[in-house]
């Protein structure tokens, strides 16, 4: 049995390398891009209206002019190319160009304007006011966002604003799911009264979806070795294999056996982590496709598969596509929590804001098993284990699910 650090490690020292490929804009949130991208100009690519007023040359304040002759309006995307003279002013809209030499501008609201003259203010003069600055915000050429970053709601505005209609994303990769047990039945059958319905793999799915990532098949297997064998077989082809169930040490977990008589090389079995023991990591190298194809073996209880995937799957698929990952936060703990023993233990918390100070609120549950364990949670708390109690004000860290 590894540690969590160890089975990280192991994990992520060998990753899915997937190839660049090219979706439109509206098609591509949740992608990572495969490239940085590049300001195609300078943004400002202009002197830009702050605001909607009066522009003047600073040089005619700076000689003693007060007060200017209203020389012509412009509007934003328009042009202006006409000369204006000395000791006049422009009337100019929030987002329209400067014209070259005018290098101070007043609010509308600041001016007092009689017919066509215009009173500046006083107490507010001072070159460049109210003007954006042509490439302030970034310059041609700039790196404006980095490769590996996920495209949401917060990246796509400087993408549009870029012109990348074209997005340079990396693809996803092949990923088939296969829930063992003979305990398990399909979500839209009636149970025995000694089954439940397959849940984990709508788990599993709902996980990778933030991925953009559709699972190409999903087998529900018996415990019978020739079917898992034969499961196994048809989904051993793609870039990941995630099972769960039949991974842990019963007279019918089949399922390590039966990866090793098919070849697939284990790295390590059984993690140092509850829930989530019997966790089991491996490859396959497929010599005639030369490629590699990962599997995640995960214990069968609904937590367990949650919390295996969320603390090793999740990070190395961030990992893949070059990204960091989600922030992982460390607060206190509301109340006291006794623990069973001193494994490092994962737990699903509310997040509770009050103020400035954000805290964590253990929420009941009775074990793996427990199919409503994560409903009304906001991420998982990770206690690192050496003590059977956590009393009121303890460090524990956060992972918020999103």
């Amino acid at each position: 049995m590894i540690s969590i650090e160890d089975a990280r490690s192991l994990i992520h020292s060998q990753l899915f390398t997937p190839k660049p490929a090219f979706v439109e804009l509206e098609n591509s949130q949740n992608y990572f891009l495969a490239e940085d991208i590049n300001s195609d100009r300078d943004y400002p690519p202009f002197n830009r209206a702050a605001v909607d007023g009066y522009a003047v040359r600073f040089s005619d304040i700076d000689s003693g002019l007060k007060t200017f002759h209203i020389a012509a309006e412009i509007y934003s995307g328009e042009g202006f190319d006409q000369i204006v003279e000395p000791g006049r002013c422009i009337k100019i809209m929030t987002g329209a160009a400067l014209p070259q030499g005018f290098d101070i501008l007043f609010k509308v609201e600041h001016c007092e304007v009689l017919d066509d003259v215009v009173a500046i203010p006083e107490d507010e003069i001072k070159k460049g006011l109210n003007i954006s600055q042509r490439g302030e915000n970034v310059k041609k050429g700039e790196i404006i966002i980095q490769k590996g970053t996920r495209v949401d709601e917060k990246i796509v505005h400087s993408l549009a604003a870029a012109g990348i209609y074209s997005v340079p994303v990396f693809s996803l990769p092949r990923v088939h799911i296969i829930s063992t047990g003979n305990e398990i039945v399909a979500v839209n059958k009636q149970p025995s009264d000694f089954q439940i319905r397959d849940s984990n793999y709508f788990g599993l799915a709902f996980q990778l979806a933030k991925f953009n990532i559709k699972p190409e098949s999903h087998q529900l297997l018996g415990d019978d070795k020739q079917e898992i064998r034969d499961g196994i077989s048809t989904a051993i082809g793609g870039d990941i294999l995630i099972l769960s169930g039949g991974v842990s040490m019963g007279d019918r977990d089949f399922v390590p056996e039966i990866l090793t008589e098919l070849g697939v090389e284990k790295v390590f079995h059984k993690v140092n982590i509850k829930p989530g023991k019997p966790f089991w990591f491996g490859r396959l190298y497929h010599k005639d496709l030369n490629k590699t194809t990962f599997v995640f073996a995960l214990p069968g209880n609904p937590f367990s598969t949650l919390v295996t995937y969320k603390i090793f799957i999740e990070p190395w698929l961030y990992a893949c596509f070059q990204n960091p990952g989600l922030k992982h936060y460390f607060m206190p703990i509301v109340h006291e929590k006794k623990l069973k023993d001193d494994r490092p233990e994962y737990f699903p918390v509310k997040l509770i804001l009050s103020g400035q100070v954000s805290s964590v609120e253990a929420l009941r549950f009775h074990g793996s098993g427990d199919i409503t364990a994560t409903a009304g949670s906001d991420g998982l708390a990770f206690f690192s284990g050496n003590k059977l109690e956590l009393v009121k004000g303890d460090p524990v860290e956060f992972i918020p699910w999103n």
